[in-house]
């Protein structure tokens, strides 16, 4: 009865194991994603997942953690502002990289950022499926949600934001967004913004009179909030998060917070998305489907004040313009023996094998992880001064050295524990005082000398033809020791 019984179960269960072994459509894009972010990183050109060494710097505040077996609270990494209080609010992800990093190198460190990103696009997909959408609208929405947001497809705790947002936000409130959200705020400050979501949509929900559906969503959200209290820092991280992101000059020394350029190509592709964005919403208001509605327009208008927001509209909007953007195909009359009949069927034919997201995919990210492939050891060479750090290395460590934040970030990641910046990646510690000055001496503005005697700054690395170079190369006060393709190293004399 015992074999009988087992039998049975295995009869059961091995098409179960075959059905969530066998690669969707859904695994195919991912895993298609995750092999051009990788061929990016191989590549080594102007765009790709390691072009922020802010990964480097990350694995390294991991390491701090490792070591020291606590959370940071003051500064460690500067000699600028030494022992100032710091929120490191990414703690855990910054642990996660340094053990992947500790573990398999920089390379596990790519295939973990890269699965992420690939991850997140596939229940998107999946989500966009479970709407109604066809085959070919999803394809063809899926270049433009790669187009708007691989800006922002790099190794960095963000990510986490992503595959998080399109995990949550297209399901009904559930209390297991709760420890989800406590999980998160020790990840990265994203969190944030899914809790103000959440309450967003219990809005739209109570104008379209569901009251009792609208109630639960509000008291869940209310509770992730409490939830990501549990955190190292407390109600003080949250504090520091809305003063950090109401602050006036993040948006003119920040690169992310900067306005879409629509004369670039993300630019472009975000005219699109967010021209099909506000036709969804159109349409669902006239249904009177508000909470959508609503919560695609505040990140329409977030992605209009910041580029860094662009990525979140594509996750909230994509199901709704999949969906929008099929009932106009099958709205199209077509004959069945011409090429839009055609593709009428494969659109059709297709639609189901987007809809499930297997196994498959994760196994095909640890098996491409045995494949010998030309996984990089270091950041690319055509974006941080490789060179010059091989050659200077224990000269840099040594120095109070001034060089742009992301270039620090690098550094610190190439001469730990030795390397102390002037300023670095985290613009929210050294705030507007410190990022002002930091921008006055690269632009050899008034009174840059003196920021860099302030604080006895005795080296200066700087990638070519910036206007601080210039000016170092005519002074008898600095010599220059060192050029390279990537950039020029002056000594104080």
């Amino acid at each position: 009865m015992l074999v009988e019984a087992s039998s049975d179960k295995l009869r059961v269960t091995w098409p179960a194991l075959r059905i969530w072994g066998r690669p969707s459509l859904t695994d195919v894009c991912a895993g298609a994603l995750l092999l051009w972010l990788l061929a990016c990183a191989f590549v080594g050109g102007t765009t790709g997942p390691l072009h922020d060494a802010g990964t480097g710097f990350h694995i390294r505040v991991g390491q701090w953690i490792t070591e020291s077996g606590s959370v940071p609270r003051v500064d460690v990494f500067s000699f600028t502002r030494p022992g100032q209080p710091w929120f490191a609010w990414e703690w855990l992800a910054d642990l996660a990289l340094y053990l992947v990093w500790w573990v398999s190198g920089l390379p596990g460190v790519l295939v973990l950022g890269c699965g992420i990103i690939a991850l997140s696009v596939g229940v998107l997909i999946q989500r966009m499926a479970a709407r109604g959408a066809n085959a070919l609208v999803i394809v063809g929405l899926l270049h433009l949600i790669v187009g708007a947001s691989s800006l922002h497809y790099l190794v960095r705790p963000h990510i986490v934001t992503l595959l998080f947002f399109a995990v949550a936000i297209h399901r009904r409130a559930a209390w297991w967004m709760v420890p989800l959200t406590a999980l998160w705020a020790n990840l990265h400050g994203g969190f944030a913004a899914f809790i103000v979501s959440l309450f967003v949509l219990a809005a739209g929900l109570f104008l379209e009179g569901r009251a009792a559906q609208g109630r639960r969503t509000a008291i869940i959200a209310a509770a992730c909030g409490l939830a990501s209290l549990a955190n190292p820092y407390g109600w003080h991280e949250h504090a520091h998060i809305l003063e950090y992101m109401r602050a006036g000059w993040v948006t003119q020394l920040v690169d992310e917070f900067h306005r879409p350029d629509f004369g670039t190509t993300e630019g472009a592709y975000f005219a699109v998305l967010m021209a099909l964005s506000l036709a969804a919403v159109a349409r669902m208001v006239l249904r009177g489907q508000y909470a959508e509605s609503m919560l695609i327009t505040a990140w329409v208008a977030a992605g209009l004040s910041s580029v860094r927001h662009i990525p979140i509209l594509a996750i909230c909007a994509a199901p709704a313009i999949a969906e929008l953007l099929t009932d106009i195909w099958w709205a199209i009359p077509k004959r069945p023996e011409s090429w839009s009949g055609l593709l009428d069927q494969i659109a059709l034919d297709h639609a189901p094998g987007f809809r499930r997201l297997t196994l498959a995919f994760p196994v095909f990210v640890c098996v491409l992880w045995l494949v010998p492939l030309p996984w990089p050891r270091d950041f690319p060479e055509s974006r941080f001064p490789v060179e010059l750090a091989t050659r200077h290395g224990t000269a840099l460590a040594g120095a109070r050295l001034f060089t742009t934040d992301s270039w620090a970030d690098y550094l610190v990641y190439r001469n730990y524990p030795r390397q102390q910046t002037f300023v670095d990646g985290r613009s929210d510690f050294f705030g507007p005082r410190m990022s002002l000055d930091y921008v006055r001496a690269l632009l050899a503005g008034p009174g840059w000398q003196w920021v860099l005697d302030r604080v006895g700054v005795n080296a200066v690395l700087l990638p070519l033809h910036t206007r601080l170079g210039a000016v170092l190369e005519r002074s008898a006060v600095w010599r220059l020791a060192d050029r390279t393709a990537q950039g020029e190293l002056f000594i104080r004399r």
